[in-house]
């Protein structure tokens, strides 16, 4: 159901995927040499670390958007709010050297996670 309202918001002109961690993987790795602009769109980062640690090429950034109020979930900031599972791959890419922010919205600051990660309760 979810892999059919994906495709749906794919703008026609444009050509997109749906893939599971491991086509993700292979899918970037054919991308990596091209000229094609490509956006790499994750439902929610606990994929992350996976797919740092197995494309080592990709750009050594996280940009963080909306995320909605969830059971469980904790609030980061004004759009965003985290599970204690992806706390923890925000902090495992950190740990990574990998640079996570958050920046929902083009006309709002940029939140940096190492900023922000102490003070979520």
């Amino acid at each position: 159901m979810l892999n059919k309202i994906y495709q749906l918001a794919i703008p026609p002109e444009i050509k997109g995927g749906i893939y599971t961690e491991k086509q993700a993987v292979d899918e970037i790795k054919l991308h990596l040499h091209t000229v094609e602009n490509v956006l790499l769109l994750l439902k929610n980062p606990t994929s992350a670390p996976l797919l740092f640690q197995a494309v080592n090429q990709l750009p050594k950034e996280l940009n963080i958007g909306p995320m909605s109020s969830r059971k469980g979930s904790k609030k980061a900031t004004l759009y965003a709010y985290l599970t204690d599972e992806e706390i923890a791959a925000l902090n495992k890419l950190t740990e990574m050297d990998i640079r996570v922010y958050f920046n929902q919205v083009i006309d709002q600051k940029t939140e940096e996670w190492i900023d922000i990660k102490d003070n979520i309760k």
